[in-house]
């Protein structure tokens, strides 16, 4: 279908060729796909755009995570200054981090337990002394 990768184009004339493939390849990819299962059309092949790779992400500098534990303690959430810690330094993911529990952490073994991760595995990770002694300060007062 030569009019299909032109109407991505025309729709969607500055953005970058992995959202024209999301946004309208794709779905139009699908409901020509689901036309042929109904029997309403031929086989119909649609090629993506070409997509630049992706751009490696740098990790936060040491000079960027000591300001924002400064800023955070400043504004008083060191919950959220642990949280960016616990990423930085045991490369979890977001959603990892966020659904970890208390019960899944052992400040004694410095260990944290990742029960529902991404990759469909518990995760061990081991937590530094300076992550033990902030998740400890957090811990002190309240429930497990």
């Amino acid at each position: 279908m030569p009019g299909i990768r032109e109407l991505a184009k025309t729709i969607f004339p500055t953005q970058t060729n992995a959202i024209r493939n999301r946004c309208v390849i794709t779905p139009v990819r699908a409901i020509c796909y689901h036309a042929y299962d109904r029997g309403s059309g031929p086989v119909v092949r649609i090629r993506n755009f070409k997509e630049e790779r992706p751009k490696r992400k740098k990790a936060a500098s040491q000079a960027w995570l000591h300001t924002f534990v400064r800023h955070c303690a400043k504004d008083g959430i060191p919950h959220v200054a642990v949280l960016v810690l616990f990423m930085s330094q045991t490369g979890a993911r977001v959603s990892e981090a966020i659904t970890l529990r208390w019960k899944d952490v052992d400040l004694v073994g410095r260990t944290a337990l990742h029960v529902k991760t991404k990759t469909c595995r518990n995760s061990t990770r081991w937590l530094t002394d300076q992550l033990v002694a902030r998740l400890f300060k957090l811990a002190e007062g309240r429930e497990p």
